[in-house]
């Protein structure tokens, strides 16, 4: 079986249906199939990027910006930057995706475009949002087990 590392340099291009839940809801767990592209020469703010951790593990997440560390990244239904990913992690950009079977959603579309550059701006509103349901879901189990 190839790495995803392969088949970019093979292909140019990979299609994924990513498994975790960072992406949320822009990118729905093996259900949204994405579209990456290996050239990321021309990569910036608000790009979905596939990295590689220092651990190996393939990431999905997108470009808040940029420092002298590397560029800081963070998935969409995260509020946690993720600082000093280098160039040399980074191993291709989103073209687009396809929202279940039929759908196709291209970066450069319009409606995406407003969709990244709010949610971007959102961050601190989005990190309150998630507590809150972090803290709504545990008041539940808690309620249940007393039952």
């Amino acid at each position: 079986m190839k790495t995803i590392e392969e088949v970019l340099k093979e292909k140019g291009e990979f299609v994924s249906a990513p498994l975790g839940i960072s992406m949320l809801p822009l990118i729905r767990p093996q259900c949204d199939v994405v579209l990456l592209n290996r050239d990321t020469s021309h990569i910036g703010r608000y790009d979905v990027v596939l990295y590689k951790r220092n651990n190996g593990k393939y990431i999905l997440h997108r470009i808040l910006g940029k420092n002298e560390d590397g560029y800081i990244l963070c998935g969409d239904n995260q509020y946690r930057k993720e600082y000093g990913v280098k160039n040399e992690q980074i191993l291709a950009v989103m073209k687009g995706f396809y929202r279940g079977e039929k759908r196709y959603i291209d970066v450069k579309s319009r409606g995406y475009r407003l969709y990244s550059k709010f949610w971007c701006c959102s961050l601190m509103l989005r990190k309150m949002m998630l507590l809150g349901m972090h803290a709504a879901r545990k008041i539940k189990r808690c309620i249940r087990r007393e039952k």
